[in-house]
């Protein structure tokens, strides 16, 4: 297969859905990487969205979303906070060839992706997971990689969740089974946002997003059966809350928080403990938390049982110039989220 083989467009709305339909198609695909997500974030956050494709034989067999910006004279396309899964996606379309031909396929994909990014592109933010075996075109193009961890936790039915905890965080949840709280699915998410927002202060992190952004965000995802809330209460009153994606056979935790005016310091972890073993018993294969790069918060998601995996962020830059506005821009947007 040559390059004439492969033909490289973006796709109209239209032909969204073909894209969703080869998105489900692909083992590490996602529901962040649909129609179904990304136009609902499109709509409450304002964004455009480009579905890039490469195709062969007039089907698509590779591809990415990008989500491009442009200010001033600069376009440029950023990896948004509220798409944690975002890779570049292709299909094993040469069963039964040889490894050597494999590679060289996926090169001659990676390498039309890459040119249209640096064709269209001053700068542009990438994640890759390790389903991108072959990632050196990236390194010999002086691409920057940044090594991006997170936390799942396996939910195969053959072992108990409760022998991967240590011991206190058993002892947590078990001293807090015995308390007056109670496990609740929620029908209305509005009132998530002042515990979440809680558990950002608690970090000295302002909430990543604006009260109105949230409630219609969470509403539009909830609406389109994406997007389900869990909390603890205790009589009326609610303890933590939790916000998870569904992308069967994952769920993803897209947010939590708790209320820090009451002394009940486990009510979190008991809500992670219940939301795992609901999902564990719906068949689903794992729990992924989202997240890993700072140590305190890791070290909560790994005693629960969670197991480290890696993947990165990839960085293009066109020259030097446009490498110093993204690292200023990068702090002004960290100062903002810090208190």
């Amino acid at each position: 297969m040559g390059l004439k083989d492969l033909q490289l467009r973006i796709l109209e709305v239209s032909e969204w859905e073909k894209w969703d339909c080869f998105v489900k198609e692909i083992p590490h695909g996602t529901i962040f990487q649909t129609s179904m997500y990304f136009k609902v974030f499109a709509e409450v956050f304002r964004r455009k969205v480009e579905v890039l494709t490469v195709n062969y034989q007039q089907k698509i067999t590779a591809g990415v979303v990008l989500y491009p910006k442009k200010r001033w004279y600069i376009n440029y396309a950023t990896l948004p906070f509220l798409i944690p899964h975002n890779t570049i996606l292709y299909q094993d379309f040469h069963t039964g060839q040889n490894y050597y031909r494999k590679i060289k396929s996926e090169q001659k994909i990676l390498d039309l992706i890459q040119q249209y990014i640096e064709e269209h592109f001053h700068f542009c933010h990438l994640y890759l997971e390790p389903s991108v075996l072959d990632v050196r075109s990236f390194v010999w193009k002086n691409w920057l990689f940044t090594p991006q961890y997170s936390i799942s936790i396996p939910l195969n039915k053959g072992y108990d969740p409760m022998d991967r905890l240590p011991h206190n965080q058993r002892r947590h949840i078990r001293k807090f089974e015995k308390q007056s709280a109670e496990f609740i699915e929620l029908n209305d998410l509005s009132s998530c946002f002042e515990f979440i927002s809680q558990s950002y202060s608690a970090h000295h992190m302002n909430p990543p997003l604006k009260r109105k952004d949230f409630d219609k965000f969470v509403t539009l995802l909830y609406q389109n059966q994406i997007l389900k809330g869990f909390a603890i209460t205790s009589g009326n009153k609610i303890l933590a809350v939790m916000l998870a994606v569904e992308d069967f056979p994952v769920t993803y935790a897209l947010f939590s928080g708790k209320d820090f005016s009451h002394n009940r310091s486990e009510a979190e972890l008991f809500l992670h403990w219940r939301v795992l073993n609901y999902y564990r018993e719906k068949g689903y294969a794992s729990f992924d938390l989202l997240g890993a790069m700072s140590p305190a918060i890791s070290r909560v998601k790994l005693e629960l049982g969670g197991v480290l995996y890696r993947g990165d962020d990839v960085l293009y830059f066109r020259n030097s110039y446009y490498k110093i506005l993204h690292h200023l821009e990068f702090r002004r947007q960290l100062r903002n989220r810090l208190k």
